[in-house]
């Protein structure tokens, strides 16, 4: 099985997973690519399982047309990558 595809198992998988044991699914769902694309980004910083707490929290606070937007203005030190950012570390230090 090519990389990609088993990136892409592993990441249905692992969201499934998260979200069985999430006390409610996220109100937004997003599209498989999005989850890819952050979920990649995301684990060249940190576990798996803040990864997937992180994006359980920005699924519940933006809808994925809105955390697209966000993602293509952020800059550092913005507004946008400070909630972000915040979102993550909260997820951290659970």
């Amino acid at each position: 099985m090519p990389d990609r595809a088993k990136s892409t198992v592993l990441a249905s998988l692992l969201l499934a997973l998260a979200a069985g044991c999430a006390q409610e699914p996220p109100p937004n769902p997003y599209p498989q690519e999005l989850v890819d694309n952050f979920m990649t980004g995301c684990r060249q910083r940190s576990s798996v399982s803040i990864c997937e707490c992180a994006l359980g929290r920005i699924q519940r606070r933006w809808t994925a047309d809105e955390f697209q937007k966000l993602d293509q203005t952020l800059g550092d030190g913005d507004a946008a990558a400070a909630q972000i950012a915040e979102t993550v570390a909260a997820c951290a230090g659970r």
